[in-house]
């Protein structure tokens, strides 16, 4: 018998009913309601139980179930308006035209000293998330990975002084992708796929302090891309664990503006992979997704609390250097006149990504619990500990 959890949503409304048109007018709302409340997906992993030897729904049931087919008729349009706009926006010859010129110097010249500080701000605004770590004393990256070496809490008192100057961040940054190597001993490189933006962090702020600005480019390419990858896999994960979410929104109904779990937990991946995939798409569309997520995040902390707040700051300040940074060099540059084909490729590249890594995902999981043998060999392996639950202080604190 199929498991039916306490919060299963009711099913839609069927096609060609005023319910149903009701329904698809009202999509946008939950669909950034949604996003708002429940940040990275990741997150829900801090503060409610999880079980990663649990199968992830299957791919196929996903991408056919009427939610998912009535959430991707509404977003794979709106990408498509979106890819169009983003060619003429990212132009300079097009606000040219439009006689804005004095405004896009001043621009300029707003992101060029932008450029400068953002390194800055992320190392300083790095400095004190170990600072916070080091407080708490048992966590390597997030909350829920949790450490019991007496030697971590003093690695990351270190790693906050270090970046707090310049030539010597290189150092701290180092020590980034040391406590992600000791969450994979404990976890599992299968849990880790959570969170690469920190080896994201850890490259931007070494190639910054060691080779200054011949190497932003790079060093802005592996940051925006590896940030995007966290929030595309996490997006994944809504879809394939949205029973983890379910107890949450069980004791927090008014989270869901009075939609089902279901559909909610869909447009809340939707919303998330839209904006990830922007980030290393778009050059306006990139910014605004930045601004967009930035927002979702920090609106965030207010239903969740401390521990969201710690856990998140480190993505709040990438995104802030984002949002305000140089531009992302990685996006093609399209014409003054935007092209139509050329935006409908793209949302035909987005709708590949999309299949792809949900596909991934689930064959990722398969490999690392079905077959431990070949799981040994590759380090995929769930680790010591594949389950987590939250304990008083983590649920007092979201409270």
């Amino acid at each position: 018998m199929k498991k039916r959890f306490p919060c299963q949503a009711d099913p839609l409304p069927q096609r060609g009913t005023s319910a149903f048109h009701s329904t698809a007018w009202r999509l946008c709302i939950p669909a950034c309601a949604a996003f708002v409340h429940q940040g990275v997906g990741a997150h829900v992993k801090w503060f409610v139980p999880f079980d990663l030897q649990q199968r992830p729904r299957d791919p196929l049931a996903v991408f056919t179930s009427h939610e998912f087919v009535l959430m991707a008729a509404c977003i794979l349009p709106l990408m498509y308006c979106i890819f169009w706009a983003d060619q003429r926006l990212s132009n300079s010859a097009f606000w040219r035209a439009m006689g804005a010129t004095g405004l896009l110097d001043r621009w300029a010249a707003l992101s060029g000293r932008m450029v400068r500080i953002a390194p800055d701000f992320l190392r300083i605004g790095l400095s004190v998330f170990f600072f916070a770590l080091c407080l708490y004393g048992d966590v390597l990256l997030t909350p829920e990975l949790k450490t019991d070496l007496p030697h971590v809490r003093w690695m990351q008192g270190t790693m906050a002084v270090l970046l707090l100057a310049r030539r010597s961040a290189w150092l701290g940054a180092l020590g980034i992708p040391v406590l992600y190597a000791l969450a994979i001993a404990k976890y599992g490189i299968f849990h880790l796929l959570d969170y690469p933006i920190f080896l994201g962090i850890a490259a931007y702020l070494f190639l910054w302090s060691w080779f200054g600005v011949s190497m932003a480019a790079l060093a802005d390419g592996l940051l925006r891309g590896l940030t995007a990858i966290t929030l595309l896999w996490a997006s994944i994960e809504k879809w394939g664990y949205p029973e983890w979410s379910f107890g949450l929104l069980a004791q927090r109904p008014e989270l869901a503006f009075g939609f089902g779990p279901e559909f909610y937990m869909v447009a809340a991946g939707f919303v998330e992979f839209s904006t990830a995939y922007l980030l290393v798409t778009g050059r306006v569309a990139g910014r605004g997704a930045s601004v967009v997520l930035l927002f979702f995040f920090v609106s965030a902390i207010i239903p969740f609390g401390m521990i969201d707040a710690v856990g998140h700051s480190g993505i709040i300040l990438v995104l802030v250097v984002l949002a305000l940074g140089g531009p992302n060099r990685w996006a093609p540059v399209g014409g003054v006149a935007a092209s139509h084909g050329a935006a409908l490729r793209k949302v035909l590249v987005f709708a590949c990504v999309l299949a792809t890594l949900g596909a991934a995902y689930s064959g990722l999981h398969r490999l690392a619990y079905d077959f431990p043998v070949i799981g040994d060999r590759i380090c995929l392996v769930r680790g010591s500990l594949d389950a987590y639950s939250p304990g008083p202080a983590d649920r007092h604190a979201s409270a």
